[in-house]
C-alpha cells in the first residue's frame, strides 16, 4: 500500500496495529488515514470509536479499505467516522489512490 500511495508529494506512514495507530496519532497530525478493518489487536470499528472519544488525538479523515463484505448495519456504523469506504477488488487500488489524492 505504501508503494501505491507514496510519491514525491505524498508521505506515508504504515502501522500494523490499533495500538501503533493510536501512538502515531498522539505524535503527529495526518491529512488522512487508510484503515483496514482487520487488525491484529482490535477491530477497525473499535479503533474508530476510540478515536472519536479521545479528544487529545487528532482524528484525520478516514478511508476504510477492506476486503470484507459489509452488512448494511456495519456500513452505517462506518459512515459515522469515515469519508469513504472502498471494498478491495480489481479497480480498488485506483479508487484508493484517487480518494487519498483528495486529501
Amino acid at each position: 500500500m505504501q508503494k501505491l500511495l507514496g510519491s514525491h508529494d505524498v508521505e506515508t506512514v504504515g502501522v500494523g496495529s490499533a495500538a501503533a495507530c493510536l501512538e502515531q496519532l498522539k505524535q503527529t497530525t495526518f491529512d488522512c488515514m487508510v484503515l483496514d478493518l482487520t487488525l491484529p489487536d482490535a477491530s477497525g470499528f473499535s479503533l474508530l470509536e476510540t478515536l472519536s472519544r479521545e479528544e487529545h488525538l487528532a482524528f484525520p479523515p478516514v478511508i476504510v479499505y477492506t476486503g470484507r463484505e459489509l452488512s448494511p448495519d456495519e456500513e452505517q456504523r462506518l459512515r459515522k467516522y469515515s469519508s469513504s469506504i472502498i471494498i478491495k477488488g480489481a479497480k480498488s487500488p485506483e479508487r484508493l489512490l484517487a480518494e487519498v489524492t483528495l486529501f
